[in-house]
Parts: C-alpha cells; sequence; structure tokens
C-alpha cells in the first residue's frame, strides 16, 4: 500500500508530497513487522540447531536489501541532474520498487505454504494467535503508535 501511495500522483508537488509521506508512513507501519519476523519463521521453519543462522540470515537480508535500495537509488537519481529528469527518475524508481514488492508479495502468498509439511520442533506446534487478534490488539497499544510516528 506505502509503494502504490507513493507513485500514485507526482503532478503538483503538494500533492506528491502528501501522498510520498502517506506511503512512507504506511511503509514505515511494517517496519517492526519487518525486523522481528526472523526468529518467528525461524522458531516455525527451523530445528532449534539451525534457528540462530536463520535469524542471522534473516536480519541480513533485510540490512542487506536497505543496502542494495540506497545503491540502486543512487545509479537510477544521479546527483546534480535537471530537476524534471530527477522527478521521471524518481518516480520510475519508486515504480520499480512497487511492481517488485508486489511480485514477491504474489510469489509467496502463492507458493509459499503457511507451515511446514512436519514440525521440526515442538515449539513449532504451538498455536499463535490470529493474525486479526494481534492487529486489534496492536492498534489499541499506544507504544505501537510511538514506535511506528518515530519510523515515519
Amino acid at each position: 500500500m506505502g509503494g502504490i501511495a507513493r507513485i500514485v500522483d507526482h503532478a503538483t508537488d503538494i500533492t506528491g508530497s502528501t501522498l510520498a509521506h502517506v506511503g512512507q508512513f504506511l511503509n514505515a507501519l511494517a517496519g517492526p513487522v519487518a525486523m522481528s519476523i526472523g526468529p518467528v519463521l525461524s522458531s516455525m521453519w527451523f530445528p532449534p540447531a539451525e534457528r540462530n543462522a536463520a535469524t542471522a540470515i534473516c536480519a541480513t537480508a533485510n540490512y542487506g536489501g536497505c543496502a542494495l535500495i540506497f545503491w540502486l537509488g543512487s545509479i537510477c537519481v544521479p546527483p546534480g541532474a535537471p530537476a524534471a529528469l530527477t522527478r521521471a527518475r524518481l518516480w520510475s524508481f519508486m515504480f520499480g520498487e512497487c511492481i517488485f514488492a508486489a511480485v514477491l508479495l504474489s510469489l509467496i502468498l502463492l507458493c509459499f505454504p503457511s507451515r511446514p509439511a512436519h514440525a521440526p520442533s515442538r515449539s513449532a506446534t504451538v498455536t499463535r494467535e490470529s493474525p486479526l487478534d494481534g492487529a486489534r490488539l496492536l492498534v489499541k497499544n499506544r507504544a505501537f503508535w510511538l514506535l511506528a510516528l518515530s519510523y515515519g
């Protein structure tokens, strides 16, 4: 949703700036989930002996993705370019990010099972809170909103 909001309209400075901020805020809401997903995935998918490595790879991939985007951004939108070229390339770059995220999300939803066929440990069989219940608790949590605002 954040990626879509950032690319919808850049025709006017006020509209484009507002939508860019809304998009960044929506992306920031996903930050705590992205930063904490490693231990959850490793506990569900890997046996205890492999969990440290799985968590480390997940955390490194997250930061590696951020580094890659900063590098690609500097290549796609060169410094010192005219404003019209910068605006066009920035929009193309954000459009590419949005398409990549949509394709990746679609592949994950279509091809990735919610659980492994055989639980790697007893802790992987523990029933978790439903996402809807978790979202309700999160929306009511003041500390979450303060943290989300600080990210955005």
